[in-house]
């Protein structure tokens, strides 16, 4: 789900829409991915298509500030990452 609050910023935190966030872009469904520490689920799939949602929607830059994994043990955060910088970049 991705909100845009009046700050102008956008969280990416799971797919779908949430009702509650009348204005969200929505995510598609997909198949039961990996999941944080925090049962976050892990799709990095659903950064590509926010981007490109918001790239139509706002035509402006964006900048990621952030993106991270909860996990206790960094046993999956390398891969966490380079599979998320790959669909922000268009590589994957």
């Amino acid at each position: 789900m991705v909100t845009k609050p009046s700050n102008s910023k956008v969280f990416h935190h799971s797919n779908g829409k949430l009702s509650q966030f009348p204005n969200a872009l929505a995510l598609p469904r997909s198949p039961q991915h990996e999941r944080s520490d925090l049962a976050w689920e892990v799709y990095p799939e659903g950064l590509h298509v926010i981007l490109k949602q918001l790239a139509r929607r706002y035509n402006r830059p964006i900048l990621i500030t952030e993106n991270g994994m909860a996990e206790a043990v960094d046993k999956h955060r390398a891969s966490y990452i380079i599979a998320y910088v790959q669909q922000a970049t268009g590589t994957a």
